[in-house]
């Protein structure tokens, strides 16, 4: 799966970028990670998010958090899921993407 992303045009930017801007050596920046916690609350939209369970990225325990930081915001994690849910798992994703903005 990640050779597959890696081999698009342009991945091997946005594989590098990413990391170099969003972690350091003790894991991810708390400067960033404070600065979405204080925008979040400014989403006027209702938003979907997804999360995995065993995500090693960004840990689950970050979901409930982004969740209740975003008014209408929706959680839905999912079991025995890392990082990419909507790869992981494309036809629960795509249902509850689907039903999400059907409503």
């Amino acid at each position: 799966m990640c050779y597959e992303l890696g081999s698009l045009p342009g991945a091997t930017g946005i594989f590098t970028i990413c990391p170099a801007r969003g972690i350091d050596f003790f894991g991810q920046r708390t400067k960033l990670t404070k600065l979405l916690r204080k925008e979040l609350n400014k989403l006027n939209v209702p938003t979907l998010i997804f999360w995995g369970r065993q995500d090693r990225i960004i840990p689950v325990s970050h979901a409930p958090i982004a969740a209740a930081s975003i008014p209408n915001a929706k959680l839905t994690v999912f079991d025995k899921c890392g990082h990419m849910p909507m790869f992981e798992y494309p036809e629960g994703f795509n249902k509850l993407t689907l039903d999400f903005l059907a409503k």
